[in-house]
């Protein structure tokens, strides 16, 4: 459940799954002071965990403004995490699984989230540009901000549509609250291409080609971990 100390909301990790949407618009407000001082904080323990090249840039006036956007129209985007790192196979999947980390941080603490897939690194067009070093790739983007609004829910595909069981009888139950907190997941253009699979000791996850599909199944891949407990080594 929620609590209250010295009359300060948290929010549980099931609460932010839960109530955690795309926001497009928000109110303009650069992070500052400890909220900005965490975020910081939290992005460098994961690069240098990693080997990642995640960046925040903060207190831009209308970021999104100079682009056009494949879903929606943004507004008074001031704060968004570049998701970058080294341009291997896994680090689309590295940027899902990393960046919801942020994104579920963000909930708890009274921020509203947007992943978003445009480039911001055109310092022409008026945008602060995040450092790309040779052999590294911006992925795509987390805007970060304050917000009136929360989003909206999107219909999810069930349990039983986003997951293989060799044994559909005696489904674990660690396994099927992982499942829960992993169809909340959210995916590009509510795609839902991944499938997660249990036989007997084995656990994997496959999606099949799509729109940034590997960046949900880290996304993907981290809900469950919450839910079920099972760690990032046990993954096939």
């Amino acid at each position: 459940m929620s609590c209250r100390q010295k009359g300060k909301y948290y929010m549980t990790i099931e609460e932010a799954i839960r109530s955690r949407h795309t926001v497009r618009n928000y109110d303009g407000r650069a992070l500052e002071g400890e909220t900005e001082k965490t975020l910081r904080s939290m992005m460098a323990a994961i690069n240098e965990k990693t080997g990642l090249h995640f960046q925040f840039i903060n207190g831009v006036t209308d970021a999104l403004s100079p682009y056009t956007i494949r879903y929606g129209r943004w507004t008074g985007v001031t704060n968004y995490i570049a998701l970058v790192g080294k341009d291997v196979p896994e680090l689309d999947e590295l940027c899902g699984y990393y960046g919801e980390q942020l994104v579920l941080w963000a909930q708890q603490n009274g921020l509203k989230t947007g992943w978003v897939e445009t480039l911001l690194q055109d310092a022409a067009k008026g945008v602060p540009v995040p450092e790309i070093k040779k052999g590294e790739r911006l992925v795509l983007s987390i805007c970060i901000g304050y917000s009136e609004k929360s989003g909206f829910a999107h219909k999810i595909k069930t349990v039983e549509e986003m997951s293989v069981v060799a044994d559909p009888a005696h489904v674990p139950a660690w396994f099927r609250k992982g499942m829960e907190y992993a169809v909340l997941a959210p995916t590009a253009g509510n795609q839902q291409l991944f499938k997660i699979h249990l036989d007997g000791d084995r656990l994997w996850i496959d999606t099949v080609p799509g729109f940034l599909e590997k960046v949900d199944v880290g996304i993907a891949k981290y809900h469950f971990e919450l839910g079920s407990g099972v760690p990032h080594s046990r993954w096939a």
